[in-house]
């Protein structure tokens, strides 16, 4: 793994949340005096920062203009690198992070490509769920509710994004303190099916009954204080009103992922073309089904 020095007006940021930055008033006056101690790790191809939000402000409020920085070639050495400052943080300056920010520090790890040779069939998701110290179906579920939550967006927010936060709540606290009865990953993955239905239960123990089985989410939706969703003939909206949200969901997912891997050594593939091919198509459905949405609400 390459480390050099970099200016610190090149390294970009991925929405960094002034919470984070509370009290490293510790760590400023560290690397004013002693310089920094562990270096940032730093995206080669652009210059984002994959970890160390805290020591670059710190390094920014210090007037420090130059930083080591390490620059991981592929998604192991990054993910192996996270995961070993999470499990050795300095007991002076590191602050611990939270299991929002874990996720958050390894999604940002899918950008870097996979090892020389591993690239059919790669999985993203197993080092960097492993750098975050969860399971795959765990982690996957926590990334995909981070982002419905709108990540470093301020109040107004709208109602799925108060919903996404609430349930971001929940499966954080699920993950912290297990409840015995059930398996983390059925909990937490359940909460985020509910939340695809636009279901927040209130508490952990409110989500039980869904999974004791045969019971249906939207048969139970009083019993969370909310309100089926009513068509326009005032009857209870179809069953599979769920699959055009989960088909959405999974549509989102998708071309982040896609975004993560489209490189500049794309160029040079032989599926180049079929890829920019599929791209456009998707770009003309995409607005010939928002036209015709906006003139069924319209109508």
């Amino acid at each position: 793994m390459e480390q050099a020095k970099i200016r610190l007006s090149d390294i970009k940021t991925d929405e960094l949340t002034p919470a984070r930055f509370k009290n490293i008033d510790g760590l400023t006056t560290s690397i004013r005096t002693s310089g920094l101690r562990e270096p940032v790790m730093v995206a080669e191809k652009d210059h984002l920062l994959l970890s160390g939000a805290r020591r670059f402000e710190a390094c920014k409020r210090a007037h420090v203009y130059f930083v080591d920085a390490i620059f991981p070639s592929n998604v192991v050495e990054g993910s192996l690198e996270l995961r070993r400052h999470f499990d050795n943080p300095d007991p002076l300056y590191s602050l611990p992070m939270n299991v929002t920010e874990r996720v958050e520090a390894a999604f940002l790890l899918h950008r870097l490509p996979p090892p020389v040779g591993e690239e059919n069939g790669f999985r993203r998701d197993a080092h960097t769920a492993a750098a975050a110290g969860l399971p795959p179906k765990i982690y996957a579920a926590l990334r995909s509710t981070i982002r419905k939550a709108g990540k470093g967006e301020q109040p107004p927010l709208n109602a799925m994004q108060e919903k996404a936060r609430k349930t971001l709540s929940l499966m954080v606290e699920a993950v912290e303190n297990p409840p015995p009865q059930f398996p983390l990953a059925s909990l937490v993955g359940m909460l985020h099916q509910l939340l695809l239905q636009e279901i927040c239960p209130d508490t952990l123990e409110s989500c039980f009954p869904y999974l004791n089985g045969g019971t249906n989410a939207k048969d139970n939706r009083h019993q969370e204080g909310g309100s089926a969703r009513i068509s326009r003939s005032g009857s209870r909206a179809p069953k599979k009103e769920f699959d055009y949200i989960r088909t959405a969901d999974v549509v989102t997912g998708t071309l982040e992922g896609l975004s993560c891997v489209i490189t500049d050594e794309l160029t040079d593939s032989e599926h180049y073309e079929y890829v920019l091919k599929a791209l456009k198509e998707a770009r003309r459905m995409s607005h010939v089904y928002v036209k015709k949405m906006e003139k069924m609400r319209n109508e």
